[in-house]
């Protein structure tokens, strides 16, 4: 019967040194893969960044180019008020006369 006891202490003190390595392994694991999160966290905040400034200094851009477009368009009607948009021809419409 002694003998049977020091077995089941035995026994028990291993699956309690083997439960005490796995939860300091799952430790280790929750830490390196939170590490590896916060450094793709940080370089996908950098990306992000970057590409938001690139395609903010592209719509100012695009507003500048829009601008210059509508003053050409602007001088143009101005010196020419005759030529549409197209560069037709274009008549005012003239009101009907009274007979």
């Amino acid at each position: 019967m002694g003998d049977d006891k020091r077995k089941d202490a035995d026994t028990l003190e291993e699956m309690s040194a083997a439960i005490i390595v796995l939860l300091v392994l799952l430790i280790l694991i929750f830490i390196v893969f939170s590490v590896v999160f916060c450094l793709c966290f940080s370089k996908i905040k950098k990306q992000s960044k970057v590409i938001l400034e690139v395609l903010n200094n592209n719509m100012i851009r695009q507003q500048q180019k829009d601008h210059q477009i509508d003053i050409l368009l602007r001088n143009q009607a101005v010196s020419q008020p005759n030529v549409n948009q197209a560069g037709e021809q274009y008549l005012p419409p003239q009101l009907p006369q009274m007979l």
